[in-house]
Order: structure tokens, then C-alpha cells, then sequence
């Protein structure tokens, strides 16, 4: 570039010398963008991870306690995320059982729980109309706040008032159905 008169002194660009308009994306190299520095995106999937069980559980529990195989663990990676989970499974009832009831806890803590917790409190509840002979799809899905980056486990348990309880399959056979846990880390 010319210049009348005296040759003017080499001075780096400051951000209010670039108008908008002038660097477009086609001149920023593939490379000097991180995800680190990419714009900010609140409700982006950042990771699934998911467990799927394909054997079968029973148990004969009056008080909380965990289906085998049916959880998952994630390790966030921000503090500020949060975590959405999603069960699927399906349940039935041995002979002489009656109503089963369901939970999710992050670790050893319940999470989706009434705000007057009572004994039989719990995220799902399978009444007695779901004999040995027939199975009932129990969904979950819930939004937590886990607050750390550290690696977090969710599960499932189960309890039951009397008899057995199945997951993952009929009670008065062997026919099977698979078991899925999922979470999924949402930017916060």
C-alpha cells in the first residue's frame, strides 16, 4: 500500500479495527477454532452413554434394592451440566406378588421422589393387574443436576409388597425383552 509522506509506524489490529463483514469463515484456517472457544451452546447432547441389558432379573425384596445390570455411569464435563436419563424395561409379577414399585438414584441418593416421601414412595408403580401371565413396560425419564465432573452411576431398584418381581421378562416364562438405561450429558 502507498502513503504520502511519512511511512506510518507498524501498530498490531485491535478487535475495533475489524468491522464486521471482513473475516469471513472461509478465511479463519480449520484448525485455530477450538470446541473450547466455539460459541456457547446450552442444550447440546455433549455424550450418550448407555447400558443395555439383555439377561433377566428377579428378586423378592419388601424394601429398596438394585436390579442387576440396570444402570449406567457418565462423567460430566462441567459442573454446570445436567445429566437426562431414561429407563426402559419391561416387569411382571411372580404368582402371589402384588404391587412393585421402582426408583432412580444417582449413587445412594434418590432422585425423582415426592416432596412427602412416604414407604412406598418411588418414581414407578406397577399395580397388581400385571399377573405372572402378562409384563408391563416401566419408563423412566428424568433430568438431574448432578453438580460434578466426577464419574456419576445411575440405577434402578426395585421393591415389591409380596411374591417376586421379573425385569426383562413374563413371570410365568422365559420370554425375554431387553433392559436399557441411558444418560445423556446436556450443556448447561
Amino acid at each position: 500500500m502507498g502513503y504520502v509522506g511519512k511511512k506510518p509506524t507498524a501498530a498490531p489490529l485491535t478487535a475495533s479495527d475489524v468491522t464486521d463483514g471482513i473475516i469471513t469463515t472461509a478465511k479463519i484456517a480449520d484448525d485455530a477454532v477450538t470446541t473450547a472457544k466455539a460459541a456457547f451452546s446450552p442444550g447440546k447432547v455433549l455424550q450418550v452413554v448407555s447400558t443395555t441389558k439383555t439377561d433377566t432379573f428377579s428378586g423378592t425384596s419388601t424394601s429398596f434394592a438394585d436390579v442387576t445390570g440396570l444402570s449406567v455411569a457418565i462423567t460430566p464435563s462441567s459442573t454446570s451440566n445436567k445429566v437426562f436419563i431414561t429407563a426402559n424395561f419391561v416387569v411382571s409379577n411372580g404368582s402371589g406378588a402384588r404391587s412393585m414399585y421402582f426408583n432412580l438414584l444417582r449413587g445412594s441418593t434418590d432422585i425423582a421422589q415426592p416432596d412427602t416421601p412416604d414407604t412406598n414412595d418411588c418414581t414407578i408403580q406397577c399395580n397388581t393387574q400385571v399377573a405372572s401371565s402378562g409384563i408391563e413396560v416401566a419408563k423412566i425419564s428424568f433430568l438431574d443436576t448432578p453438580s460434578t465432573t466426577s464419574a456419576t452411576t445411575y440405577k434402578i431398584q426395585y421393591k415389591q409388597d409380596s411374591g417376586t418381581t421379573y425385569v426383562g421378562r413374563r413371570g410365568d416364562s422365559d420370554q425375554r425383552s431387553v433392559s436399557t438405561i441411558t444418560a445423556y450429558e446436556i450443556a448447561g
